[in-house]
């Protein structure tokens, strides 16, 4: 079974705060979560991780230091 987070939980994986990834999501830099009722929305953990992998690919490749 898939675990699910929610936004609060996406926001402290990420290692930014919950203003910051839903301004992500307004700049369609982060994914949209999935909407399983009228407040209720959530991530795949999965989804979450692959796409911290990917900036953190994104981030080497540019010649960051991570």
């Amino acid at each position: 079974m898939t675990d699910l987070l929610r936004a609060k939980q996406v926001a402290q994986k990420r290692g930014r705060s919950l203003s910051r990834l839903y301004a992500d999501i307004a700049e369609k830099r982060f994914p949209r979560g999935i909407k399983l009722g009228r407040k209720i929305v959530v991530w795949r953990e999965s989804d979450v991780d692959a796409h911290i992998d990917n900036e953190l690919k994104q981030a080497i490749e540019q010649g960051g230091d991570v």
